[in-house]
Formats: C-alpha cells, sequence, structure tokens
C-alpha cells in the first residue's frame, strides 16, 4: 500500500522532501501558499504576512558547492556566493530536472493540520486547506512533513526599550526592509548584529549620513574568502578540521581561531570582541563591515537602553540625537498555527521537534531514580518522577519508624563502597567527606546532586501509568516509556514456617528491616540469623550492650574490612583492570591467595566463618569489627537453626541456646513489580528475563527498562547510572536492541554462566562481574575507555585507567555525555581520598643519612673471626665447631627461645616474680637433671681456669683470640659428650627427644587455645614447632642457655637477632661485655677493642665514658662518680670491686668465669 504524505511548503526544504518521498515510493502532495517555489529565497517587493521575506541585495553566507542538492550540483558558471535571484534559478532548474512541480499544490494555505480519531492505530492526519478560490478542503495523510521556515513572525521587542511611544522616527524590523533608497542622507540606528544587521548597516551606510550599529555581546566576523580567496566553508569544513577540534582542547581551538581573526583586525578595537568564545555561536559573514568601521561610515555602539523625543540612549550613557530610523534586527519565532497546541509550547508557542521518545516516566527518587532522571535530561528527554514518599533517597533516607513498601535502613549503617567507588559520574563527592560514608552523608551528597542538575520536573509520557497522591486521588497518565527504580529491598522475607516449634517461641521476633539501634536490647541474649552485611551489622551493634549475641550462619561468609593495604579504602585498591585481567588468568589462583590473605588477618575456620564457596563466588561481608566482638566473645558464631523450644534455640549441631529474648531475621528480601504486567516478570532460573538486567524481551517497543535491580562486588551507583544512559538512548532511537529470539538467548546463556561462577539463590539472584559488565554497558553507550588510544594520547591518563581504580569518572572521558571535568576528577581522586585523613599535622621524624660503613666493618669482622677460628683449629676441629650452627640445631633454639619469648611477654611481670619463678623452675630441673649439672660445674671449673689466663694476658690480642677458641670447643665438648667422636649420635638422640617433648607442650597449648573459639565445630590442624635437645634447655621461665647463647629475661631478645661465640656477651642494657666486642643496644655497633655504654658519646680506642664529665685512661673502667678502678677491674655498683675475670652485676654477689648473674641464684 502506498503511504500518502503532505509537505508543507515549497521552499528548498519542501523541494528536497517531494524528491525524498518520491525516491522512497511514496506518495507526495506539497501545499505552497504562494505562486511560486522558493520560498524564503523568492525576493518580493512588499513583505506578505506569515511569509519569508529578504532584502534585494541579499547575497548567500554558503558557496554553491557546499549548499547544493547531492545527486544535483550547481551549474560551473555559478558564482561561488550567489545572488538571491540566482539561487531561485537553481531551485527551478532542481525542480524541473525531478519533474518535482507536479506534485505542489500553489496557493494553498494550510489551515490545520490534526489527528484521526483512530491515530492511535492508524497513525493518520487530518489536515484542513484553504484553495486559491477560498474552497476548504479536507484530506487524510499517512505523514505530514512541515517546511515553513522559521523566518516568517518577526520579533519586534519595542515593550523592552522606553521611550519608543514618544518617538519622532520610524521603528521598523529586518522582515520589512528591501533598500536603502529610504535611509539616504538620513541617520539610521541599526539594533543586532546578526548576518542581517551587518549585511543592512553597511548597505544603509552607503546612502546615509550616519549609522550606528548596536550590539548586546558582539560577534567574531569572518569574511567570505579564507586567506587563499577561495570560499572560506570549503577550505575549514572539512573533516580533519572536525577531527582537530574534537581531538584539541576547546580552549586551544578557540584561541587559535581568535588570534587568526584578531591578525586582520582588532576586534577588540573595532568594537566588535565578543563575550562568548569563537566555537560557541556562529559568526558573523560579512566582508565590508570592518572596511565601514574603519572608514567611520558604521559607528560601533553597545546595547540599546531606550528612546528619548527623537533621539536614542545606549546602555554607556551615549545619547544620539536626530535619528530618523530605528532598524531591528532582533530575529524571528517559528509559528505552526496550524499544527496541534499539544505539540506547542511557551508564551511564544514554540514547537517541540519531533522525537522518537519525547516524556519518560521514573517510578521512584532514590539513588537509581535520580541518575535516570539526569540522563534523561542529558538525551533531551523530558522525565517525571512518581516518589511514594515525601523526599528524595530511597533506602538512604533514615527514617524512625518504618514504612511498608519503601526500603528502611537502621541508625548505625555506614556505606560499605567509598565515595569514589559509589559516585556519580560527573559528580565526584566533596573531599571533606569521609571515604566510606554514614547514611546521612550519603543522603547530603544526593542532595547537591539533584541541586547541581535541577532534576525536579514533572510531565507527561506514554505508558498508562495510575498514580496515587497523598489525598487518595487517583489519576491516570500517558508516558512514552517508563524507568523502574524502585529497587528491591522493599518486601522483607521472613521465614517462619522454616524452623519447627517457632510458634512456641515466648520473646521477641523482628526482621532486619525493622531495626533501628539497639536501643531496649541492653542485658538481652539476642540471636541474629544470617550472616549478610545486614546481618553482620546488627550482630556487632547489639553485642555493645546486649548480655550475649549469637550469630547463625547456614553457609557463613567471607568477611574483608573496609580499611584496605595501607588504610586506604579496600575497593580503591583491588578493583582496576588489570587485577580483572590477572583473575580472569590465574582464576584458582587469585582465589586461594585471596583465601589465604584473609585468613592471616583472621583465620576463618578458627572463627567458625568459613563459607562452603570460593571468595568470588558471592559477595563478602564487609564488616571491620565483627572479628574482634568475636574474640572477645561478645558474638558467638552458630550453625543454622534448627528448631525453637520455648524460650530456647535449638542448633543444627545439638547445641542449645536458653532464654532467648530476642530472634532478629536478616534472611534477605522478595523482590517483585506489582504495577508491572505479569508478563514482564518472567523469571529465568531465579532472575527476572530481562535483557542485560534492563530490558524485558517480549515488548515490541523497547520502552521499558529497569534500573538498579542488580547485585556486584561493586558501588551500585556506577551500575544503575550506566543502565540508565543505556536505556535513555534506546528510549531516543539512538542505540538498537537485538531481535527478541537473540536477547532470550543471551538471557539463557548469561543465565547458565552465572549460576556457575556465583552462589546464586532465590534471595540473591542477580550478581554480576562489576567491571566486565560496567563495560559491556558502556560499549552499547558508545563511552566504553580505549586504553591504547589514551596510551598515544594522554599516557598519565592511561596508566590511571588501566591500572587505578575503576572509578565511574572513566565513563565520561568520551562518547555520549562527555565530560570535560573527566580527566581532572581521575586525576585528582587519590587526593579527594587523602583530604578526610588530613585532620592532624603530623610531624616529620628527621632524617639522619645512612652510610653504609656500619655493613662494611660488621662483614669484616665475621670474615676475619673465621679465618682465625680456621687458622687455629684443625679443619676437622672447626668443623665439629661448626656443627653447632648447623640449620637444624639452629632452628631448633630459634623456635624454643622464640616459644619463650611469647610465653613470657603475654603477661607483664615484676623482676622480683620472674625471680622466684627462676629459682623454683631452676630446683625444680636440678633434681631431674643432677647428671648435666655435674657435667656443667666441671665446665664451670675448666672456664674459670681459662678466665684467670685471659685476665692475666688481657693485653695481647692473640691469646685472647685463642682463649676463645678454647671455650667454646670446651662448652661445645662438655654439652655433647666427653668424647668429640659421639656428638653426632647425641645429636641426633637430643634432636629426637626434644621434638617428642615439644610436640606434646605443643598439642597442649593449642587445645588450650581453640577452646574460646569452638563456638561452632569446625575441623582445624595445628602448627607444631620442634626445640632443642635437653642439653642445652634450662627449663625455668623464660631462660634458656647453651654454648655461645644467653638469654637472660624475658623483655631481651637474643634469639634469633643476636648470636654469640666466645668473647661476645649481650645482657642487656647495662652489662658489660667481654673483650673485643660490646653490643649494648640494636642500633649501636662498634669496632672491635671499643667499649661503648652511652647514646651519645664517642670514645678513643681503651676509654669508657659514660658521664658527660669523667675521662678514663687506658685499661681503666669508669662507672660511678667517683670510682677509678685498677686495670681488669670492673665496678657495676658504688662499692663493689671485682676481681680480674670477676663480673659483678648485683650489690653483693661475685661470679666465676662463664657464668652469669641476674638474680638471686644463679643461671648457667
Amino acid at each position: 500500500m502506498v503511504r500518502r504524505a503532505a509537505v508543507v511548503g515549497a521552499g528548498s526544504s519542501g523541494l528536497a522532501c517531494i524528491k525524498i518521498c518520491v525516491d522512497e515510493g511514496l506518495e507526495p502532495v506539497c501545499f505552497e501558499s504562494s505562486d511560486d517555489i522558493g520560498g524564503m529565497w523568492r525576493f518580493k517587493e512588499s513583505p506578505v504576512p506569515e511569509q519569508s521575506s529578504i532584502y534585494r541585495s541579499l547575497v548567500v553566507n554558503t558557496s554553491k558547492e557546499m549548499m547544493c542538492f547531492s545527486d544535483f550540483p550547481m551549474p560551473a558558471e555559478y558564482p561561488n556566493y550567489m545572488h538571491n535571484s540566482q539561487l531561485l534559478k537553481y531551485f527551478r532548474l532542481y525542480a524541473e530536472h525531478f519533474q518535482l512541480l507536479r506534485y505542489i499544490n500553489f496557493q494553498t494555505t494550510v489551515r490545520s493540520v490534526t489527528q484521526r480519531p483512530d491515530f492511535s492505530l492508524s497513525g493518520q492526519w487530518d489536515i484542513v486547506t484553504i484553495n486559491r478560490d477560498g474552497e476548504e478542503e479536507r484530506h487524510v495523510f499517512d505523514a505530514v512533513l512541515v517546511c515553513k521556515g522559521p523566518n516568517t513572525h518577526p520579533v519586534l521587542p519595542l515593550s523592552d526599550f522606553p521611550g519608543h511611544e514618544t518617538f519622532s522616527g520610524r521603528c521598523l524590523h529586518s522582515w520589512e526592509y528591501k533598500d536603502a533608497d529610504a535611509c539616504r542622507g538620513k541617520r539610521v540606528v541599526v539594533v543586532g548584529i546578526g548576518n542581517s544587521g551587518g549585511d543592512i548597516a553597511v548597505e544603509i551606510s552607503r546612502s546615509a549620513d550616519k549609522t550606528f550599529l548596536s550590539t548586546r555581546q558582539g560577534a567574531w566576523v569572518m569574511s567570505r574568502a579564507s586567506t587563499s580567496g577561495l570560499p572560506v566553508d570549503m577550505t575549514h569544513i572539512t573533516r580533519l578540521n572536525n577531527m582537530l577540534t574534537l581531538l584539541l582542547p576547546k580552549t586551544l581551538v578557540n584561541w587559535t581561531t581568535e588570534r587568526a581573526l584578531n591578525h586582520k583586525y582588532d576586534h577588540g578595537l573595532y568594537g566588535l570582541k565578543p563575550r562568548h568564545r569563537f566555537l560557541d555561536q556562529s559568526p558573523l559573514i560579512n566582508d565590508d563591515l570592518p572596511g565601514r568601521i574603519l572608514q567611520g561610515a558604521v559607528v560601533m555602539r553597545p546595547n540599546l537602553k531606550g528612546f528619548v523625543e527623537s533621539g536614542v540612549v545606549f546602555e554607556d550613557g551615549t545619547v544620539e540625537g536626530n535619528i530618523d530610523a530605528v532598524l531591528f534586527c532582533t530575529g524571528y519565532i517559528g509559528k505552526f498555527p496550524f499544527l496541534p497546541p499539544a505539540l506547542s509550547e511557551g508564551i511564544h508557542e514554540e514547537l517541540i521537534l519531533y522525537k522518537m521518545v519525547q516524556k519518560v516516566a521514573v517510578i521512584g527518587a532514590g539513588l537509581s531514580g535520580l541518575t535516570s532522571i539526569k540522563a534523561c535530561v542529558d538525551e533531551g528527554l523530558e522525565p517525571t518522577c512518581f516518589e511514594s514518599s515525601h523526599d528524595i533517597g530511597g533506602l538512604w533516607r533514615f527514617k524512625e519508624k518504618p514504612e511498608p513498601g519503601r526500603g528502611n535502613i537502621y541508625q548505625s549503617v555506614v556505606i560499605n563502597s567509598s565515595k569514589e567507588m559509589m559516585s556519580f559520574s560527573d559528580f565526584p563527592p566533596p573531599a571533606e567527606f569521609p571515604n566510606n560514608m554514614h547514611h546521612s552523608e550519603v543522603l547530603q551528597y544526593l542532595r547537591l546532586y539533584v541541586q547541581a542538575f535541577d532534576l525536579l520536573k514533572h510531565i507527561r509520557f506514554q505508558w498508562e501509568v495510575e498514580t496515587e497522591s497523598g489525598e487518595g486521588q487517583r489519576e491516570t497518565s500517558v508516558f512514552d516509556a517508563v524507568i523502574v527504580c524502585s529497587g528491591h529491598f522493599t518486601q522483607p522475607h521472613l521465614p517462619l514456617r522454616d524452623f519447627t516449634g517457632f510458634e512456641s517461641f515466648e520473646g521477641r521476633h523482628f526482621h532486619s528491616w525493622e531495626y533501628r539501634s539497639a536501643d531496649g536490647m541492653e542485658g538481652k541474649t539476642v540471636v541474629v540469623i544470617g550472616i549478610g552485611n545486614s546481618g553482620g551489622d546488627i550482630a556487632v551493634d547489639i553485642s555493645r550492650v546486649a548480655e550475649k549475641v549469637f550469630l547463625s550462619t547456614r553457609s557463613g561468609g567471607w568477611v574483608v574490612s573496609r580499611v584496605g593495604q595501607g588504610g586506604l579504602p579496600a575497593d580503591l585498591v583491588g578493583t582496576s583492570r588489570m587485577d580483572v585481567m590477572v583473575r580472569k588468568l590465574f582464576p584458582s589462583w587469585i582465589n586461594r591467595m585471596l583465601e589465604k590473605k584473609l585468613n592471616e588477618s583472621f583465620d576463618h575456620t578458627l572463627y567458625g566463618l568459613k563459607p562452603k564457596h570460593g571468595f568470588f563466588a558471592q559477595i563478602p561481608v564487609v564488616n571491620d569489627d565483627l572479628p574482634a566482638r568475636i574474640i572477645s566473645g561478645r558474638v558467638q558464631v552458630k550453625p543454622n537453626v534448627k528448631e525453637f523450644r520455648g524460650s530456647s534455640v535449638v542448633f543444627v549441631d545439638g547445641s542449645i541456646i536458653n532464654k532467648v529474648d530476642v530472634v532478629v531475621f536478616a534472611t534477605g528480601y522478595n523482590y517483585g513489580f506489582p504495577f508491572l504486567p505479569p508478563a514482564l516478570q518472567a523469571k529465568c532460573g531465579y532472575r527476572l528475563r530481562l535483557y542485560k538486567h534492563v530490558f524485558p524481551p517480549e515488548l515490541t517497543q523497547p520502552t521499558l527498562a529497569v534500573v538498579g535491580f542488580i547485585h556486584a562486588l561493586g558501588a551500585i551507583n556506577p551500575l544503575a547510572e550506566l543502565q540508565a544512559r543505556w536505556a535513555t538512548r534506546v528510549f531516543k532511537g539512538l542505540s538498537t536492541l537485538p531481535s527478541e529470539e537473540t536477547m532470550l538467548k543471551e538471557i539463557e546463556k548469561d543465565t547458565t554462566t552465572m549460576h556457575q561462577r556465583f552462589a546464586c539463590s532465590e534471595r540473591n539472584p542477580l550478581q554480576v562481574e562489576y567491571i566486565p559488565y560496567l563495560d559491556s554497558l558502556a560499549k552499547k553507550v558508545g563511552v566504553r575507555p580505549n586504553i591504547l588510544r589514551l596510551m598515544m594520547k594522554d599516557p598519565r591518563l592511561a596508566l590511571q585507567v588501566a591500572l587505578g581504580p575503576c572509578t565511574p569518572y572513566q565513563y565520561r572521558l568520551t562518547g555520549p555525555g562527555q565530560w570535560a571535568g573527566a580527566r581532572q576528577a581521575i586525576l585528582t581522586q587519590w587526593e579527594r581520598v587523602v583530604q578526610p585523613f588530613r585532620t592532624r599535622d603530623v610531624p616529620q621524624p628527621e632524617n639522619k643519612p645512612y652510610s653504609g660503613l656500619s655493613i662494611i666493618v660488621l662483614f669484616s669482622g665475621v670474615t676475619l673471626l673465621c679465618c682465625f677460628c680456621y687458622n687455629k683449629n684443625p679443619l676437622i676441629e672447626f668443623s665439629e665447631q661448626l656443627r653447632f650452627f648447623s640449620p637444624s640445631i639452629l632452628s631448633l633454639h630459634i623456635k624454643k627461645s622464640m616459644k619463650s619469648l611469647n610465653q613470657n611477654t603475654s603477661v607483664q611481670k615484676s623482676s622480683s616474680s620472674v625471680t622466684l619463678e627462676a629459682e623454683e623452675a631452676m630446683s625444680t630441673v636440678s633434681a631431674q637433671t643432677q647428671s648435666a649439672e655435674t657435667n656443667k660445674a666441671q665446665a664451670a671449673m675448666e672456664m674459670e681456669n681459662q678466665s684467670v689466663i685471659k685476665t692475666e694476658a688481657q693485653s695481647s690480642r692473640k691469646m685472647e683470640t685463642e682463649t676463645a677458641a678454647s671455650l667454646l670447643q670446651s662448652s661445645v665438648a662438655t654439652v655433647y659428650s666427653a668424647e668429640p667422636q659421639s656428638v653426632e649420635t647425641n645429636e641426633v638422640q637430643a634432636l629426637g627427644k626434644m621434638e617428642n617433648e615439644s610436640a606434646a607442650e605443643t598439642n597442649t597449648q593449642t587445645a588450650e587455645t581453640q577452646v574460646p573459639f569452638l563456638t561452632m565445630l569446625v575441623p582445624y590442624s595445628a602448627s607444631y614447632i620442634y626445640q632443642g635437645p635437653d642439653c642445652f634447655t634450662y627449663s625455668g621461665p623464660g631462660f634458656y642457655q647453651g654454648p655461645g647463647y644467653n638469654y637472660l629475661c624475658p623483655s631481651y631478645n637474643q634469639c634469633p637477632a643476636y648470636n654469640q661465640v666466645p668473647g661476645y656477651h649481650y645482657q642487656s642494657a647495662a652489662y658489660n661485655q667481654g673483650p673485643g666486642y660490646d653490643c649494648q643496644d640494636q642500633a649501636y655497633n662498634q669496632v672491635p677493642g671499643y667499649l661503648y655504654q652511652g647514646p651519645a658519646y664517642n670514645q678513643d680506642p681503651g676509654y669508657d665514658c659514660q658521664d658527660p664529665a669523667y675521662n678514663q685512661d687506658p685499661g681503666y673502667d669508669y662507672l660511678g662518680s667517683a670510682y677509678n678502678q685498677d686495670p681488669g677491674y670492673d665496678c657495676q655498683s658504688l662499692a663493689n670491686n671485682q676481681v680480674p675475670g670477676y663480673d659483678h652485676q648485683g650489690p653483693a654477689y661475685n661470679q666465676v668465669p662463664g657464668y652469669d648473674y641476674q638474680g638471686s641464684a644463679y643461671n648457667p
């Protein structure tokens, strides 16, 4: 069937429409009110009402090649810029060539165009026309093309200028102007600097006495000829220039163009420079205006302010008298009185231009609803939002009492996503806002968003939506499209029937949807069922006031903190495109690594939290406090509830909690949209059957979208925003959907993949991968960032996009909805992250220059020591000495020492209590190891003899080294065996015995440590530590000594950081050491022969200074304020001297060489 199309007007647009209708097989009928074609370009000696009118000298501003029809070039002999008469000839040639005149009804005026009664089905129009004989005719058309230009109704704003009533001169519009004959010898003011104003001012200036050109804001003036003399539009309007304009910064393009124009003549000097930049408004095309200004024939003036009797007043106060005429070049208003009133609006009845979808209903004014309104505005649509409550915010608006059918939150809610990840893509949050905001701050951010973009508007749509006002009045509206943003936290799921005996429960029960705060929970026993984010938060919140809180979970959950590496927001650290790529390449390994890292914070198995699923299979529980509440016993994790017995709760593992006062069900929500047709709520698996979770595939016209009905390991804002941006472009026809069959297949495939990858359930049916889903939507919108292109254009930005967090601003860098501030927002996002922490100026420590000299000295000393030991002993003996330092023995000593340190440092004890415990432990060990004591006593006597020899030869470095080596050899031989050949056998036996004893002790400790956590039966594997053989062990609390090792006090670490050989001695920060080496603090190193005891003094060889006012001669040691010592004597107290070789550390005790005294008894 051939469809008929009505064409109103036979100007240049009308002729092109007739030709296109013929080409497409339509039947056009053109109605032209005049007697000829050409429309505006046909000059008429007198203006005709409601028809365009031009002046005689008019020359087109577009060159012939740029303005011709695409399939009908201009004659070659025509000038590049044609007079209006030549353009009319071209139109005649075009109409004759394609035989268009037969479709035109001349002198026929269209009176009305209205929709037929069956328009919703047929789409047809009734058109009433008046023919040349004045007869009315009615027509029916399938389509209407309105080709009447906008230059038919001039705007003459006389009311804006006071005094015009008394002005003695003439006022007229440029629509009436034909030529300058009437202005000869007169003083004329031209108001307006558009193309018509510039042309008329130049033309009048050639015959008038004086011409004034008044402009409100100025203009950039261009000539029709370029620098090469060719038409300027042909040299400048190219794809290359267009690409450069898009790629280069707009400021640079403006600056370059304006500089070139000012190079010809200074627009500021000529009074022409506008307020706007070059690309912000079309320039004025005029070849003669600058010359007329230079000659004084045209005088530039500011905007007209008003009239006096025979003159005019300008805004700068200038008065020009004896003005004969004022010509207003103040534009036109487009009016189409024959169209239905519904298609026009405003006081000037501006035409509402055709769009595929014009008016969109948005249901819900929460987070998703607000971004949907913004997306509609950006696409030129007119949204209206139906919100059931009295304010915006949706879920994030806290209400003291829960309101049925609406989302509700509790008082302590803090958002799990950081502000940079949950922001809108073109509206960064204020820098001073905290990174993880309280719900009140989220609502404040939404209010700022609404105010910045003025989103609260009411319009009509095409879908039939029945609404109910607050007064209960019902009304029906028509909408073009609908976006559903009502959320899915409005219908709480309360599975009471799943628990046997619940009807007998004597306490209080409610859903987390009703929870507001912990008030009323003081001193009560509470069971929280469900370990989602709400369940974890509520359990922690209640545990601060309740007597006991039990958190029941069916499957467990991985618990992550909001605080990530380095104290930064956790979601900013691990959500980059690089992370996604690595996770795709090594999914299992990344999953194991993340779970291992989480278990390093706290063992999920030990805490009863470990779930059945992997980390990425379900959204984790975000909670900073839950582990601390579990370890403190304020929250106990239990398995799923099996049944209720009165006031008791029975769990599936058989454990029972009696006298339960309150049960809180954090068991999720049901979801549905009761206001939509049932056919649009079909499900696929657990999810709604929606293409990309947005569009129902069954609709013949994609005019309904669901936004924000999605879950991912990331913020909801960016997801909802991109969904809304895509939906509005589909509504507008800028993006198309696949066929219904294709969409259904993709939904099935997506559902299968989702169920394989995630732990989906009826309560959690909608999880997607965060960044891949965002990128898939961005690709459909046309805003997905091209990293390779960015790398070539802006490497710094490209690295942030690829390696940095995937913040929403990345989807505003390019394509539809591009935001000029997106780049800066990305580059400054870390500054906004850091800003909330800057609440205190932290002083920076003074950094002392580091020198490698100490390392060189230490390495040299170790090398020399090894050389000495090797040279003074046979190779076999030296290797036997080194056997003591074998990795197996060293590891045993280190582990045993660390074990003793951990046991003793758990509780801070006074020195006296430690000493008493040491005495008791030593007496016990003495009774059990008498033979060992005998061997040690023999070693003591042997070391005493060697110490005397050492003291007598203290000045000799050689003898010191020999004595140290002998001491090591004798100590090793004594501890291992009296016979050197049995060392290896003793070592193996000692290893075995020590392993058995250590394993037994470790098992006992592990069992005791696990007891507080065993509120939920879970398997647990302990780590065993193997500690050294008995012959090296002293069983007093915190004490452990062996050849070369000395550990005396639980507050000093000697092992594994300090090792000793004979000649080395480390006891504490106030003890003296044997020949050659002295370590008094972890930060001080000394050269052999130097002794350093104070933190700020340097010593010469042989000097020792413990006080800033005393120096000592070589060999003397001074420790008190008035005592001197002979060589070899050491005094550590104000009244005690020691015999050479003795070491005194207390007020009344002496020691035999090789023995060390710390308390009231002796430790070997």
